[in-house]
């Protein structure tokens, strides 16, 4: 005979594969048919309206994630600001990468573009929310070895970045209201893909002293406009090390009003990343 054509090939196959089809739905129905019949029950629940038996706390309400600030120059994601402060009352706007690029302040020393940045300002205060102003990460131009996780190549270039920052805000908003705005610095600078430190092959612990010092410059930068302003960090993935870094803030006699940490209680911490 002759050999077998791609076409009498695939019919074939597709035959094979119908029978087992076949065979398959005849042993799921022999199957069922020797299942006991499910039996009904009633039951009746009584609920007392009159009485609370727990409350709903909101507090989620304080406080939500836009992914990177840059998004926010979308006009779908302003109107979804305006509908999540009036549907579901948050109150505030947190967003990674206010600093980056691509929200583009830092143009050189000295030198910034407030542009996108105010669109991204104004679309949390017009939808009735205010900015937890998360001060990160590294304009490029400045960064020590040219990330944007990467520690400042000048410390005094830096300061002097985040107080222009700082007086911008005031200036648009008045220091009643930005001394209201939480200034959170950094973002889990104890995870690898957000903080390099002075060199990003060193171990985590010197990397978290690396932040110290990143910390301590910018809130110096940040209460030079707003003496009581509301500062803080860690801003980690997990709160074990929050205990070390109030002990350096102590120690340095460096302002601190709030922490903050993250938990991914799902998986473990060390391969959280690798999982999300």
């Amino acid at each position: 005979g002759r050999p077998a054509t791609k076409t009498s090939v695939e019919s074939f196959s597709r035959c094979v594969d119908g029978v087992r089809l076949c065979q398959m739905a005849a042993a799921v129905a022999v199957w069922l048919a020797v299942q006991p019949a499910a039996s009904a029950t009633n039951y009746t629940i009584t609920v007392d309206a009159s009485k609370q038996s727990g409350g709903n706390p909101r507090f989620w309400t304080a406080s939500v994630g836009t992914g990177t600030a840059s998004l926010t120059l979308r006009a779908d994601l302003q109107s979804q600001y305006k509908l999540v402060n009036r549907e579901l009352g948050m109150q505030r706007v947190r967003g990674h990468g206010v600093l980056n690029d691509d929200v583009g302040i830092y143009k050189a020393a000295g030198s910034y573009d407030f542009t996108k940045f105010d669109t991204y300002l104004n679309a949390i205060v017009s939808a009735g929310m205010r900015p937890i102003m998360e001060l990160d990460f590294m304009p490029v131009a400045l960064a020590l070895n040219g990330s944007s996780r990467d520690y400042p190549k000048d410390l005094n270039t830096y300061k002097a970045f985040i107080t222009a920052v700082v007086q911008h805000c005031v200036d648009k908003y008045g220091m009643a209201d930005a001394s209201q705005w939480y200034w959170e610095i950094w973002n889990e600078p104890d995870y690898p893909g957000f903080w390099n430190g002075l060199n990003a092959t060193e171990a985590t612990a010197a990397k978290m002293t690396d932040y110290y010092m990143l910390y301590d410059a910018a809130v110096s930068a940040v209460t030079a406009v707003i003496p009581n302003a509301l500062v803080g960090g860690p801003a980690t993935t997990n709160p074990g090390p929050v205990q070390a870094f109030l002990q350096h803030c102590k120690t340095a006699g460096t302002r601190v009003t709030f922490t903050s940490s993250h938990v991914y209680p799902e998986i473990g911490r060390a391969s959280c990343r690798e999982r999300v």
